[in-house]
């Protein structure tokens, strides 16, 4: 072989060494450089998106749900009512009731009037229960109901009653004879209907809830649970449409009539 043409040969070979050299630095160059960190950033939003699939609403795992709060419902009422306790031919309106609780005596009768007079006087017990009740004639149906609120051993709980089967189906509250049976719950209730009596007088059953019959009283007594309890509120409020009850039972009107009762 020449000597130049050997020459020629060489270059050629050099150069296309150069050039292979050339295009791997540059195929290097465009290869993303992932480092530890950035490693861990891409792990963990992988398992952000996986988790989120999962829990499409973005709830927090082991956060507590936040309990929804009907809105308050203003439907107009025209036998709005209020708290009185007899205090023999006269009823007093009541803003609080304070008294020393015993599991063998009664807090108190708590009366319902659609009134806002802070005394009312009566010569009859169960006539000024209608002359009151009917002195406002609608044509809605209204019917009374009552919410208890108290803390039991530091736990609040709320107890609407719109019917005596309220009570009687809640082990919180006992509606037996307070006397002679076993004695359950915390907090004894009996509700009545102080309109319309012809035969004794005698504490409402889910039997006795027909037309017409209205919750017009309330009674409390402590339970011998009673130590357990704390903050009791007492709500008095009439209704005349099913809006005014939320879908967990409870009134959401806003016609009510609350007052706390003390132990003292």
């Amino acid at each position: 072989m020449k000597r130049s043409t050997k020459k020629a040969l060489i270059f050629l070979i050099a150069a296309l060494v150069v050039v292979i050299i050339v295009i791997i630095i540059l195929a290097s160059d465009n290869t993303p450089v992932i480092t530890e960190d950035q490693m861990g950033t891409t792990v963990i939003a992988e398992m952000a998106e996986a988790a989120a699939s999962d829990n499409p609403e973005g709830k927090i795992p082991g956060q507590p749900e936040t309990e929804t709060v009907p809105q308050p419902v203003d439907i107009p009422n025209e036998k709005e009512v209020k708290l009185y306790v007899d205090m023999g031919g006269e009823m007093h309106m009541v803003t609080e009731h304070r008294s020393a609780w015993s599991p063998s005596y009664d807090i108190a009768i708590f009366e319902a009037f659609n009134s806002d007079e802070p005394v009312i006087y009566y010569d009859n017990y169960y006539t000024v229960h209608q002359n009151y009740w009917n002195a406002v004639s609608t044509d809605r149906d209204y019917k009374i109901g009552y919410e208890l609120n108290m803390d039991v051993d530091g736990e609040h709980k709320t107890y609407t009653i719109l019917s005596p089967a309220d009570i009687e189906k809640n082990p919180d509250l006992f509606m037996g004879d307070a006397d002679n049976d076993e004695v359950t719950g915390y907090m004894g209730v009996w509700v009545y209907c102080d309109m319309y009596h012809d035969s004794m007088y005698i504490h409402l059953t889910s039997a006795d809830m027909a037309d017409g019959v209205l919750m017009t009283s309330i009674k409390l007594r402590p339970t011998p649970a009673y130590e357990s309890v704390s903050n009791l509120r007492l709500k008095v409020f009439s209704y005349s449409s099913d809006d005014e009850i939320g879908p967990d039972g409870r009134y959401i009107g806003t016609h009510g009539y609350e007052i706390p009762i003390y132990n003292q």
